[in-house]
């Protein structure tokens, strides 16, 4: 069975020779069409097994509708990826889309519970409306806004895509810590640490998403580290032609 691993996303923008502008100060979103793709080198280390995998991940915004008087988007997310199991093996399209308050999509400092419904399919099964606890979008989904308060570090990245080159002297830097604990047979508790660090290069006026990434997680049990994360995100595309691919289309 495959597994779906989540996703480690005010834009004022201007069309400028059929290229997506974005302003310098975020207040808005891209309109519906935008999209931007990304290519994912991923590595990760359990139990002294190393599996490495790539993925393309295109976001784009596919419509827009009005529930209680608020404006919400359609963020669809399609990812083009090795088998979870076999990266020599075929590769998996798995399409999914989620209607997000625009407010959200501009402040919130988290989308994992923001959406109101969605869709998703995988490769050429039958498009499923996503139940009430499968609507996490995923946390490495940061929009600009969400990186205001986050670290600056000065680590130059350069970046080129099709529309050119970008050099990015600053990184915005996140550090999260998440301890938990959990019970197995005979009462027994274990402590859980999940720890990540999340480098994120920005260019408002390419997307509002990051124009590169390098997130870094490990997962920790009673002290011992069982299992470890890379993932290296950079931008390859982008453009204004965005169509949906599954229903709720507008």
């Amino acid at each position: 069975m495959l597994r779906i691993p989540k996703l480690v996303i005010g834009i004022g923008c201007v069309l400028l020779s059929g290229t997506l502008v974005l302003g310098d100060e975020p207040d808005q979103l891209p309109p519906d069409g935008w999209w931007v793709r990304y290519f994912c080198k991923n590595k990760q280390v359990r139990d002294d097994r190393t599996d490495e995998s790539t993925e393309r991940i295109t976001l784009s915004f596919v419509g827009t509708e009005v529930l209680d008087g608020n404006s919400h988007r359609w963020l669809e997310i399609l990812r083009d990826m090795d088998d979870a199991k076999d990266v020599n093996g075929p590769k998996h399209l798995h399409v999914s889309k989620y209607l997000v308050a625009s407010k959200d999509l501009l402040q919130g400092d988290d989308l994992r519970d923001r959406a109101k419904r969605g869709w998703s399919r995988l490769d050429d099964l039958e498009a499923k409306p996503l139940s009430e606890r499968n609507l996490s979008i995923g946390d490495h989904l940061y929009f600009v806004q969400a990186w205001k308060q986050s670290e600056p570090v000065e680590q130059p990245r350069v970046v080129d895509y099709q529309h050119g080159r970008l050099t990015i002297p600053i990184a915005r830097r996140l550090v999260i810590n998440t301890e938990t604990t959990s019970e197995v047979a005979k009462g027994r508790i274990h402590s859980i640490l999940q720890s990540s660090v999340r480098l994120a290069w920005f260019d408002p006026k390419v997307s509002p998403v990051y124009c590169a990434a390098r997130i870094e997680s490990q997962l920790k049990r009673d002290d011992k580290l069982v299992h470890t994360r890379t993932s290296d995100i950079a931008i390859e595309d982008s453009g204004l032609d965005a169509k949906s691919k599954l229903p709720d289309n507008n």
